[in-house]
């Protein structure tokens, strides 16, 4: 989350590199995971949602309402691995039906923008 907000602030040459540092480090995500859960699919523990796959979740399956409010996308080719994780739980019937709704997220968080760049 906090890696969001440099994103969301920074314009131009700043922002492509705070944009290519948050890929690395997601490279580097996807490298453990794939070390350490090299044959749990489509989650981490199964078929059932596991705390690692919560987390997740929580922090990533809304990342096109951030990518349509901030107008910063991410190489979902370049991290295919962590992107297919991120969709198999977008298909989850539990994580439907806690997401909120697509354009009051998108809505929202363009309404917090001008309270980020203040602080």
């Amino acid at each position: 989350m906090p890696s969001r907000y440099p994103i969301i602030a920074l314009k131009g040459k700043e922002q492509e590199k705070v944009k290519e540092n948050f890929s690395e480090l997601l490279s580097v995500y996807e490298e453990g995971i794939a070390r350490d859960f090299q044959q749990r699919s489509p989650f981490f523990n199964g078929e059932t949602l596991g705390f690692l796959d919560i987390m997740v979740a929580s922090n990533s399956c809304n990342y096109r309402a951030f990518s349509e409010a901030v107008g910063v996308t991410l190489d979902q080719e370049k991290h295919s691995a962590f992107f297919t994780w991120v969709h198999a739980l977008q298909d989850c019937h539990l994580i439907k039906e806690t997401l909120p709704p697509h354009d009051k997220l998108v809505a929202k968080i363009r309404e917090r923008i001008p309270k980020l760049d203040s602080k």
